[in-house]
């Protein structure tokens, strides 16, 4: 927009003025050929020479130099902006083709569909200590919340799995030693407690055969003294004991 209304100064101070940007490190145009515009006044003669409404004075110039980058000539080639990034160095690098649309070809004519290319380098050491402050700041988060997590999960397991299973187990030891006076008190009704109220059948079924054995262990007592006494009629002798009492 500067260039259309012929303020090549303008231009100039412009691009000195984004230079003074501490993010900017670097900004200049370069014409077709690589050469950097308003070094010389080729483009100024060109210019005064095909158009004869407004006549351009020559202005100060700029030192002269060369671009040979790569992107250079990958804008030449595909018309189309390019964007570098430079990890080592934090900084990112751009290549603009200067397209020459109608408003440009009233003074340079239709010879080049791209007049030239802005090329200008910036900074991003900002952005990378930002992004470092905030995967430190997301890494202390993380290793909290992992912590907090953890714990909770740990104290989750004694509770659900554990607990119930030392409870299981201690009842279980004692049920070996004999202790059939036993019950697992567990209300859960996840696989734990499905096994604790088979457990619980087992001692009851357990217990329930030690009383029949002691039943039966009665019955066949009885039924020997019995024996005993029928055994003895004939004689009219009763043995109520070894010691014939």
């Amino acid at each position: 927009n500067i260039m259309l209304s012929g303020e090549a100064p303008l231009a100039n101070r412009t691009m000195s003025d984004l230079r003074e940007m501490q993010e900017f490190l670097e900004y200049e145009i370069y014409r077709r050929d690589g050469t950097i515009a308003f070094s010389n006044y080729e483009t100024l003669d060109f210019v005064n020479m095909f158009q004869d409404k407004i006549m351009f004075s020559k202005t100060p110039r700029i030192e002269n130099s060369m671009i040979e980058e790569y992107g250079f000539a990958e804008v030449l080639e595909f018309k189309t902006p390019t964007v570098k990034l430079h990890e080592d160095l934090q900084e990112m690098e751009y290549y603009f083709p200067i397209l020459n649309y109608a408003d440009c070809r009233l003074c340079h004519g239709d010879d080049h569909f791209v007049r030239g290319i802005a090329h200008f380098r910036i900074s991003v050491s900002d952005v990378y200590e930002k992004v470092a402050s905030t995967r430190n700041i997301l890494s202390v988060f993380f290793l909290i919340v992992g912590a907090a997590i953890f714990t909770w999960t740990v104290l989750m397991l004694r509770r659900i799995v554990i607990r119930p299973v030392n409870s299981i187990g201690s009842v279980v030891a004692q049920v070996g030693t004999g202790n059939l006076d036993l019950q697992i008190d567990m209300k859960q009704k996840d696989e734990l407690g499905v096994l604790s109220g088979r457990i619980n059948r087992m001692i009851e079924g357990l217990k329930n055969s030690k009383l029949l054995e002691l039943e039966k262990a009665r019955i066949e007592t009885r039924l020997e003294e019995s024996r005993k006494y029928l055994d003895n009629i004939r004689e009219g002798l009763l043995l109520l004991n070894r010691d014939y009492i």
